[in-house]
């Protein structure tokens, strides 16, 4: 089964997620937890806040690459990051300044899946 780890420190949003998402979703609301969740469900896509509680992913998106260089990095952020910054080379595949229509990222989620399984 595909899965989907979601990381984001806002409590709203993450409660949407994880009723949105349940079906494929690992959540984790720090890069601690995301660490965790990572090595325990090993998901092929992660979709993260680039700035978790004022810590920013960099390390935990470092890793991943490291243990998987195919895996999905998408960034999801409230603030306009620019190339300047680095996130589009960070972010492996895509960057959502928020809000992220729900329905919108799910289709993205299903295609980015489809499209991995055709190849």
């Amino acid at each position: 089964m595909n899965k989907v780890l979601f990381v984001e420190d806002n409590p709203m949003l993450l409660s949407i997620y994880e009723i949105a998402y349940k079906d494929i979703g690992v959540f984790a609301k720090s890069v601690n937890e995301a660490f965790e969740s990572f090595e325990k469900y090993k998901p092929e896509l992660v979709i993260l806040d680039f700035n978790l509680g004022g810590e920013t992913p960099i390390k935990f998106i470092d890793h991943i690459k490291a243990l998987d260089s195919n895996i999905g990095i998408w960034i999801v952020s409230a603030y306009a990051l620019t190339p300047a910054l680095g996130v589009i080379d960070i972010a492996k595949e895509d960057y959502y300044q928020k809000p992220v229509d729900i329905t919108f990222l799910r289709s993205r989620i299903d295609n980015y899946y489809k499209t991995r399984e055709s190849k």
